[in-house]
Order: structure tokens, then sequence, then C-alpha cells
């Protein structure tokens, strides 16, 4: 025991000479790693004010004030941990629906299945280590996973919003020039679409990542943050990964929403001038028909009169009363089928209408919410890239909150494109249902009508033909054992052999 305490002392005694020699002193060494630890925290993560009161665990109020603090980071991290969850959800869910459901396997769905992937990349690969960075308040992985994760933001969130402008532009042209686009809307060239579109987002990715290895600097500092530090990447990422985009989802949609009003606007003026004529039509044979019973009514009453009085009162109240009767069915069915025929022409009419306006809500809403989303970072990335103190001068001590609640602001877009993409679209909703309710997935296979060859049914009609009007069915139908109802009531049909 004497041996160990001598050895205890002895090691004690070197450790404070070896520091009085270089002039240092013990405790004093200790608050430079403090203070360098709590403004990392500071710089990063929503921790309180170091230029504010020194800590004090023996003041009740103080310790008050951080128990506070923390329940709001904690509040704020759960928040983020739930954006997580949903983004990673959702386009999984986005995902299965496709592969899933046959009829939702189209060309035009193969850009959600890309761009799901995308915003799932994003929930997989980039959010948890910005939100560990949030808590932390530094990057713990080192310089190199440090690039890797700053290129896959950028490369992720540029698939992201390229496959969004991509999207509007191919709708736009295929409004615009529907037989000549719309003939290249085979898988294939939607598959080399997608793989342009993520070309593009590498190419762009491409040279932050090699700056990052020949300077660390670029996107990891001192003090263990990692994000983006070149000024001249700022705004050259900007231009070419939002705001080449933005316009054109800008023109693509301002253009379509104008196409799609036109159509809506002349096909409303071609349904009311076909509702009128159709309409002048049953009015003129409605008036044909009652002058035609008026003269037949006149007729009869002037032969009433050269009659015998006795004879002529019943006669003439008959004859009366059988005109009557007979303009009233000629009139009746005109007058029904007159109503009829607008009823139904307001309803094509107003079907239409709620059509065309639904899908310029649909655009609409898109183009809000990726303007809403990914604006506020862009235009704060772009600018600090010319002006960084512009940036600190204006929002002071608040700089590192506004910066995070932003750069979440735009992750957030990867949450929403699911629900905007998708949720608009029936044969979506019935599918995550269906997945959400655990269904099993009902092959249907298409139903095969057993028609005749054309010579048979030229001879069948003309024996109908010789025979007068009849019914007939086809066999039993051998996928269904249902008979299927091919002709009803041939009547007076002419076939030119």
């Amino acid at each position: 025991m004497k041996l160990f305490s001598d050895f205890i002392e002895g090691f004690s005694k070197s450790n404070l000479d070896f520091t009085e020699e270089r002039g240092l002193n013990l405790e004093l060494k200790k608050i430079p790693l403090i203070d360098h630890n709590i403004s990392t925290l500071k710089n990063k993560s929503f921790r309180y004010d170091i230029n504010g009161p020194k800590p004090n665990f023996n003041n009740s109020k103080w310790v008050e004030e951080i128990l506070t603090v923390d329940k709001f980071n904690l509040i704020i991290y759960l928040f983020l941990f739930s954006v997580i969850i949903f983004t990673a959800f959702g386009n999984a869910l986005v995902c299965a629906a496709v592969f899933r459901e046959r009829k939702l396997q189209t060309s035009t769905n193969l850009f959600l299945i890309s761009l799901a992937v995308a915003d799932f990349m994003v929930a997989l690969f980039v959010m948890p280590s910005s939100l560990l960075s949030e808590i932390l308040g530094y990057y713990p992985f080192g310089k190199i996973f440090c690039t890797i994760w700053v290129s896959l933001d950028v490369l992720c969130c540029t698939s992201s919003i390229y496959h969004m402008s991509t999207m509007a532009l191919d709708r736009y042209l295929t409004i615009k020039f529907p037989l000549k686009y719309g003939r290249n809307k085979s898988k294939r060239i939607t598959l080399v679409k997608i793989t342009i579109v993520w070309l593009i987002s590498i190419v762009i990715c491409s040279p932050i990542f090699f700056l990052g290895l020949i300077d660390s600097s670029n996107v990891f500092d001192s003090n263990q943050i990692c994000q983006l530090f070149n000024k001249k990447f700022r705004i050259y990422g900007s231009v070419f990964a939002f705001y080449v985009p933005f316009f054109v989802m800008l023109i693509a949609y301002v253009s379509t929403i104008r196409i799609l009003k036109n159509v809506l606007d002349r096909k409303l003026v071609d349904k009311k001038l076909k509702m009128e004529e159709n309409l002048r039509l049953f009015q003129k044979k409605t008036f044909s028909s009652v002058l035609e019973g008026l003269l037949i009514q006149t007729k009869l009453q002037l032969d009433i009169d050269s009659n015998d009085s006795v004879l002529a009162r019943p006669q003439s109240i008959s004859e009366k009363a059988l005109i009557k009767r007979g303009n009233q069915s000629a009139n009746q069915p005109n007058s029904s089928r007159q109503s009829r025929y607008s009823f139904v022409n307001y309803q094509s009419i107003k079907k239409i209408a709620q059509n065309e306006k639904k899908a310029l809500k649909v655009l609409i809403i898109i183009f809000i919410v990726f303007v809403s989303l990914w604006c506020p970072f862009f235009v704060l990335n772009f600018t600090s890239g010319f002006c960084d103190q512009c940036i600190h001068d204006l929002f002071l001590k608040y700089e590192s909150l506004v910066y995070t609640f932003i750069l979440w602001l735009g992750y957030m877009s990867s949450m929403a494109n699911p629900i905007v993409y998708t949720m608009f679209n029936k044969s979506f909703r019935t599918a995550f249902i269906n997945i959400l309710k655990c269904k099993k997935v009902s092959i249907e296979q298409p139903h095969r009508m057993n028609f005749k060859q054309p010579g048979e049914m030229i001879n069948e009609i003309k024996n109908f033909h010789n025979l007068g009007q009849k019914n007939f069915y086809s066999d039993e139908d051998k996928s269904s054992n249902q008979k299927i109802k091919k002709y009803s009531y041939v009547k007076k049909l002419s076939v030119n052999v």
C-alpha cells in the first residue's frame, strides 16, 4: 500500500511540475475545451447563448430556464424525427403501390417512382445525419464522410427538383402537342428521360465532391461543422440546382394552365352550341306535330258541321278527344326528351368544368408547395454566396436557427411530394388503402367477348332483316359463364354486301 501511495503522489507531483514548466494551469486548461463545445453547439443547434449568464446549478431559476430550453429542443428534435419517418414511409408507399398495382404501371408513373426514390434517399442518407448534427452541435463522422454527405445532399435534392421540373415540362408538351409528343410516351423513352435527369444531378453535385476531397475546408471547418462553405459553389449550385428548373416549371405551368383554360372555354362553347342546335331540332319537331294536329282537328270540325247535328256532337267530341290525346302523345315524348337532353347536357358541361378546374387546382398546388418549401433556402444560399456578412447582420444571433429552419423546410419537400402528386389520384388513394389494410392484389383478367367473324355476322344480320325484329345472344362465355348480349332489338338493317 505504501508503494502504491508513493506512486500516486509521485505521478501527481510530476504532472504538476510538467504543467508549471509550460506555464499552464490544469483548471484553466479545461476552460477552452468547454468554451469550444458550447460555442460549437451555439453555432449549429438550439442551445443557450454563451454570452449569457454563466452556469449556476445552485440557482433554481437558472436550472428551470435550462430545462425549459431542453424541453423546447426535445420537441423540435421529435418533430424533425417524425419528418424523417413520414418522408421515408410516404415515398416507400408510392413505390409499393406502383409495383403492386398493375394499372399504375404506366410510363407517366415511372417519373413518380424515380421521384419517390430520390426523396427516399433524402430521408435515408441526408436527413438523419443533419438531425444528428443538430443534436450534437457538430458532425461526428469526420471529413471524408462529411464530403460524401454534402454531395449526397446536393445530389438527392437536385434530382428531386429536376424530376418535378421535367414532369411539368412533359405535361405541357403532352397537352400542347398531343399527337406528335403523345407518341413518345413509351416506357423506354421515359426511362431515358429519367436517366438524363439523374446524370444532370450527378454532374451538378460532382464539383463539390472533388472540392471536398482536395480541400476539406470547403465542407468541414475547424469546429467540425459540416456544410457547404465554398461561396462560389453556393452561387453555382443555387443557379443550376434550383433557379434553372424553377423557371422551367414556372413557364411550363403557366403555359399549361393557359392551355387548359382555353380548352375548357372551347369545350363549354361547343357543348352549348350543340345543345342549342339539338334543342332547336326538338322544338321544330314538336311544332310540326302540333301544327299537324291542328290541321286535322280543323278538317274534322268542318266535316262535322256539314253532317247531321244529332250525330255531329258525339263524333265531334270523340275526334277532339282523339286529336287531343294524339297531340299530347306527340308533344309529351318530345317535351320529356327535350328536358332530359337539357339535363344531360348540363351535367356533361358541369362535369367537364369540374375536371378541368380540378386539373388547374392540382397544378397550382404543386407549384405553390414547391416554391414555398425550396425558395427560402436557395434565396438565402444564393445571397450568402455574394455577401455572407449581410446574412449575419440580418439575423444576428438567430442566424443558425434561421438556417436550420429553412434547410429542413426544403427537406420537407421530399415529404410533401408523395402527398401532392398522388393523393389527388383516385387510383393511388385506393392502392394506398389496400396496402395499409393488407389486402391481397386482385388480378383481373381482361374479359373477352367471342364475337363472330365478319362474314358470319353479315349472314346473320341478313337473316334477321328478313325475319324482322328479334333478340339473340351469344353462346355461354367460358370464362365468366354468363350470357353477354351482343345485339338487341334489330330494326330495319340494310347491309351492302
